[in-house]
């Protein structure tokens, strides 16, 4: 899937083991984020129904979708391959992998 989106793979999988730890069902940022890639929801920030909208997955907006780590990853690599590979805590300390 990154590959395919030219995302780092490995980065993106190193982003993901830093955010959740791999567990689809990770909660952090006091209750707020969710899931494998810790997308916050409505009752936060938003991240995840404006990143689906910005992504075209605008029917994946509903915050239960977070926790869908299918879903999730995709959005989340959309998001990096347009830039925004910031929003993620993990992306930002990986700097460049080698």
């Amino acid at each position: 899937m990154a590959t395919e989106r030219g995302v780092d793979a490995r980065r993106a999988v190193q982003t993901v083991y830093l955010e959740s730890r791999w567990n689809p069902e990770a909660v952090g940022d006091n209750g707020l984020a969710v899931g494998l890639w810790q997308f916050h929801g409505a009752e936060s920030v938003g991240t995840w129904a404006w990143a689906c909208e910005l992504t075209g997955h605008a029917e994946w907006a509903d915050d239960a979708n977070r926790a869908d780590p299918v879903r999730s990853t995709i959005v989340a690599l959309d998001m990096i391959e347009r830039g925004y590979g910031w929003l993620w805590t993990g992306w930002r300390m990986l700097g460049d992998v080698e």
